[in-house]
């Protein structure tokens, strides 16, 4: 079974997601390069979709429509941005 997961939110990695997802950190960074981005702090997440495909979604100052993110299994760690309140962030 195909599963859309986090792999970043925030600028925080979830480590645990990209182990389950058979990714590291770097395979994210390069996606993050490819996509134009120069610091973590530009990503509001990253998803790993069904398909294979990262999906890299940049932080800005538009409100999210949760309604995009309800089909992620983990899709509560993109509104909770504070490192001490999830183990699977580092």
């Amino acid at each position: 079974m195909n599963v859309q997961h986090t792999l970043m939110a925030h600028g925080e990695y979830f480590c645990d997601n990209l182990k389950e997802a058979n990714l590291t950190k770097s395979d994210v960074q390069e996606v993050l390069r490819k996509n134009g981005l120069k610091s973590k702090s530009e990503v509001f997440a990253v998803i790993m979709e069904t398909t294979g495909d990262m999906s890299v979604i940049k932080q800005d100052n538009t409100a999210p429509d949760w309604s995009l993110f309800d089909d992620i299994r983990d899709s509560h760690l993109l509104t909770n941005s504070n490192k001490s309140d999830n183990p699977l962030r580092q």
